[in-house]
């Protein structure tokens, strides 16, 4: 995990080392329910597919945006960009 701050904004960055996502579907693991595949091994069944639909609505709540890159070789990168002060007071209001 890389926390990075400026002075209007927090960058967080959650990355790991498996499969990755496809870019053809990245837009769909934030819908509430979905999983990417069932081949993900023996913990691809306990999950629901919320993860990062709660991520998002909590981001988006904030103010902030979230995107998912690539992690070479392998992997996927989580990014979550969160302002600070102000704007992000106006944005739970």
């Amino acid at each position: 995990m890389v926390l990075t701050a400026t002075d209007d904004a927090v960058l967080i960055e959650v990355s790991d080392n498996g499969p990755g996502i496809l870019e053809t579907v990245r837009a769909r693991v934030f819908e509430p329910f979905y999983k990417v595949d069932a081949s993900r091994g023996a913990n691809a069944r306990r999950g629901f597919g919320l993860g990062l639909s709660i991520v998002a609505d909590v981001v988006h709540g904030h103010g902030g945006r979230i995107a998912l890159d690539d992690n070479r070789p392998t992997g996927l990168v989580v990014k979550v960009d969160l302002p600070r002060g102000l704007v992000a007071a106006e944005a739970m209001s």
